[in-house]
């Protein structure tokens, strides 16, 4: 079987993530554990996508966002003549909490391995963990860089407007 090597590739510094999603089949939401969307892109992610909202709280409520048999919580949202996938994307166990290196780590494998079974070509991720969690951008993109560069999809990296 041959494998179609994609890339990654980083936008622009200041690139808004929400006005990509034209050409996107799924966009990453940084979440914590605990269903909380209270600041930041999860909370525009839920004034834009209220039903991407209902569904992670649910997720959290159930205890299913961190389990063990844990796959990367994505929600489809139709509209516009296609489907929109928005994907939860743990950076913190709670919301009070900074982000953890380990758990962004393992949250951008489980995307890299979602994105191939769902068949997904492009995907729009955010600087995971940089924002409210504290995170620096140059350890966060490594990690991004190493666990999706050589996935059949291709990843739209969006860094901090800082960076």
């Amino acid at each position: 079987m041959c494998i179609l090597r994609r890339m990654v590739i980083v936008q622009p510094a200041g690139s808004d993530i929400f006005l990509g999603t034209s050409g996107v089949d799924a966009i990453c939401v940084p979440v914590n554990a605990k269903g909380v969307a209270g600041k930041g892109l999860a909370k525009a992610a839920a004034m834009t996508w209220p039903k991407w909202e209902r569904s992670y709280k649910d997720c959290c409520r159930l205890g299913r966002m961190l389990g063990r048999e844990h796959e990367l919580h994505a929600v489809p949202i139709a509209g516009m003549g296609r489907t929109l996938h928005v994907v939860s994307v743990p950076t913190k166990y709670h919301w009070r909490e900074s982000s953890s290196l380990e758990l962004v780590t393992a949250s951008v494998e489980r995307l890299r391995d979602a994105a191939a079974s769902r068949g997904w070509q492009r995907v729009a991720v955010p600087a995971l963990g940089c924002g409210l969690g504290g995170l620096a951008w140059p350890l966060v993109l490594a990690i991004i860089e190493r666990a999706l560069t050589d996935s059949p999809t291709t990843f739209l990296i969006y860094p901090p407007e800082s960076a």
